[in-house]
């Protein structure tokens, strides 16, 4: 799951530098709004994918532990 979480922010860190190089290129206002915003949206996905893993971390735990009761 960490290898996961570190591709996840790598990816998402390599997103966030393209629109800021994108933003800045059309203009300095809207690369000062994705300055701000997308660091915003950035840890908003952030935490969503952490829930994510978490959720089906806790569904692969799950099935096990129903496994192991049947034998």
């Amino acid at each position: 799951m960490k290898i996961l979480y570190i591709v996840g922010m790598i990816l998402l860190g390599l997103g966030y530098i393209a629109a800021l190089i994108s933003g800045f290129a059309q203009g300095a206002v809207i690369g000062l709004v994705f300055l701000i915003g997308g660091a915003i949206v950035v840890l908003f996905y952030l935490i969503m994918f952490r829930v994510l893993l978490e959720f089906y971390y806790a569904v692969v735990r799950m099935s096990e532990d129903i496994h192991k009761r049947k034998d």
